[in-house]
C-alpha cells in the first residue's frame, strides 16, 4: 500500500482526482465519492497531504494510477508555521474524548412500518415498536423498556412489514397509542437528559418525523442523537456501513441472527458501545482482519 506525501497541485472535481507533488515526481490520486466529499474543503492547491493508496487502472485517465484508501493528514502552510486541518490521530483522540464525556445514555432502537409491495405515494412509515436501554454515567443499567405502538395513519401493517419484523397485526392493535409512548419518552428524556445512542441515522430521523406525523412538539432540543455507526466508520476508516449484528460479533458476542426486535437491537447497541469505549481507552483490542471480513459480509 503506497503512502503518498506531498503538496496538492490541483484537483478535478468532476472525476474526484488530485495531483500531488512528491519528492521526485508528480502523482495522481483518485478518491471515492464519500471520501472526496468528506475532505473536499481541504483538497485544495498548497495543502500538504499524507494518504495511503492502492494501485488502480483507469482507462480514461491513465495518469491516475492510485486510489486513496485512507487520508492520514491534511496540513495547510501558513506564514507562521503550519495548521493541521485533519489527522487520523487527532480524529481518534477526539472520538475518545467525546465518548468519555457522555454521561447518561439511552441506547434506542425503533422498528418502523414498511411500504407495501404495491407503491403507495401516500404511505408514511411510522414507529410500531420501540426499545431502549438507559444507563447512568458509570454505564450501569437503570432501565430497559419495550413497547409496541399503534400506527396513527396506516393502522394495517403491510405484508412486507409482517414478513420482516417480529411484530403481528394483533400486537399493534393491542399496542400503545403513540401519544402514550410520546408522553413516556418525553418524561424520561426531560428527567435524565440522555445522549440517545443509535446505530445509523434512520432512528433519529424517524423519531423526529413521528413528532410531525402526530402533530406533537419536537423533543430534539432535550437530547442529542449519537450515531454509533458513524463513530465506528470514522474510527476504523470503514468505507461501507457495518451492520449492527456484525458489529456485535466483532466484539465477541454470539449473534446467530438479527430478529429486528427493538429491545433486542437496543441491547446489542449497548453491548457494542461498551466494547467500543473499551477499545478507545486501550482496555481491549479488536481484530481488524475480522472487522474487514465482517464489513465485506454486511448484515
Amino acid at each position: 500500500m503506497p503512502r503518498i506525501q506531498g503538496i496538492i497541485l490541483d484537483r478535478d472535481e468532476h472525476h474526484r482526482l488530485i495531483r500531488v507533488k512528491t519528492p521526485g515526481r508528480i502523482v495522481g490520486v483518485h478518491f471515492q465519492r464519500a471520501a472526496f466529499n468528506r475532505f473536499a474543503a481541504h483538497l485544495v492547491p498548497g495543502v500538504l497531504i499524507i494518504v495511503n493508496t492502492r494501485h488502480r487502472v483507469r482507462r480514461r485517465h491513465p495518469a491516475y494510477r492510485l486510489q486513496a484508501t485512507e487520508v492520514l493528514a491534511l496540513i495547510a502552510r501558513q506564514r507562521r508555521g503550519r495548521k493541521r486541518l485533519y489527522s487520523r490521530t487527532s480524529m481518534r483522540r477526539d472520538i475518545r474524548a467525546f465518548v468519555n464525556t457522555l454521561d447518561v445514555k439511552m441506547f434506542l432502537d425503533l422498528e418502523l412500518s414498511m411500504h407495501p409491495y404495491k407503491p403507495d405515494p401516500t404511505f408514511k412509515q411510522e414507529i410500531i415498536q420501540a426499545g431502549y436501554v438507559l444507563v447512568d454515567g458509570t454505564d450501569t443499567v437503570i432501565e430497559r423498556y419495550s413497547a409496541v405502538i399503534k400506527p396513527t395513519v396506516h393502522k394495517r401493517l403491510s405484508k412486507r412489514t409482517l414478513k420482516f419484523l417480529s411484530v403481528t397485526q394483533e400486537d399493534v392493535d393491542n399496542g400503545l397509542d403513540y401519544q402514550d409512548f410520546y408522553t413516556h419518552f418525553r418524561d424520561v428524556v426531560e428527567k435524565t437528559r440522555p445522549a440517545i445512542v443509535v446505530w445509523g441515522k434512520n432512528d433519529g430521523l424517524s423519531l423526529k418525523e413521528s413528532y410531525d406525523i402526530n402533530r406533537l412538539p419536537d423533543l430534539s432540543a432535550t437530547c442529542r442523537i449519537v450515531n454509533l455507526l458513524e463513530l465506528h466508520k470514522n474510527y476504523y476508516h470503514l468505507k461501507d456501513d457495518l451492520g449492527l449484528a456484525n458489529a456485535h460479533r466483532l466484539y465477541g458476542h454470539e449473534t446467530s441472527s438479527q430478529r429486528h426486535d427493538a429491545l433486542e437491537d437496543a441491547m446489542m447497541t449497548h453491548d457494542v458501545f461498551i466494547a467500543f469505549k473499551a477499545v478507545l481507552n486501550n482496555e481491549r483490542g479488536v481484530d481488524l482482519n475480522a472487522l474487514n471480513a465482517l464489513n465485506a459480509d454486511r448484515s
